[in-house]
This record gives structure tokens, sequence and C-alpha cells, in this order.
């Protein structure tokens, strides 16, 4: 269920959840690119550690975080390793598309993007070039 709090836009995680694994199943879809061995979780907030792995201080948003091993390295003395995993943080997403009058749609898709690049092996001065170049701001 979707509804609207203060002007701003809010879905259950669970309505949340099945829209990122939505836009997620569209992406490979309409690109070559196949997420094999990733998950994609939501949860609500980023874990204090989280926060610190990033360097994201207090007070600044962390919408997406990828934790795994690129692509580009697979193969290179590595063992068995467990799922990559994508987790979207529902808060600051809901939050950022209310800042920024998009589509909680538009800034998962734009999120889910982005961690998929880190997948792949791009690193963020890399991604932010490509944001650029797609329009993504912020």
């Amino acid at each position: 269920m979707c509804w609207f709090r203060n002007s701003k836009e809010y879905m259950d995680q669970k309505e949340f959840h099945n829209l990122a694994d939505q836009i997620a199943e569209e992406f490979t879809n309409e690109t070559s690119i196949r997420l094999e061995n990733v998950a994609i979780c939501v949860e609500e907030i980023p874990t204090p550690e989280q926060m610190q792995k990033t360097g994201v201080r207090h007070g600044n948003m962390l919408m997406g975080l990828y934790e795994g091993v690129p692509e580009t390295t697979w193969g290179k003395g590595l063992s068995i390793t467990l799922p990559d995993k994508i987790t979207l943080f529902q808060t600051a997403i809901e939050q950022y598309a209310a800042e920024c009058a998009k589509s909680i749609r538009e800034v998962i898709k734009d999120v889910i993007w982005h961690e998929i690049a880190h997948h792949k092996g791009y690193d963020d001065q890399e991604l932010e070039e490509m944001e650029l170049k797609r329009g993504i701001t912020g």
C-alpha cells in the first residue's frame, strides 16, 4: 500500500521490496546484464557499520550499498564466496524522492543501476561520470 504523509510518498516495506524486485527484473530484461549470485535486500536505514564502511557522514543519505566481490575480480585467487548483496535503504530513498520531486520507482531504478555498476566493477568516480551522462543528479 502506498500513502502520502506531508506531501511525501511512503510504502510499506513489503510493497517497497516487491517494487525493487520488479525493477531489478525489468533492468535485467532491458539490458544484457545478468545478476548472478546477487541478493537484493531492503532495510529501513543503514547500520552504523554500513555508514562507517562507506564513509557517509551522519546526516547524509545512503540510499543503497553493494557488498560483495565485483565481477572484475572473480577468479583471481578467490575461493567460494557468499552471494553478493545490494541493499536499498527505504527511508533515504523515500526522503530523496520527496525532496527531488521524483517517484520512488525512479529513485529505486537509479540506485539499483548504481549498485549493479559497482557489482560490475565500476568505482564511484567512474559512476559519477556515467551518471552525469545518464542525467542522474544527486
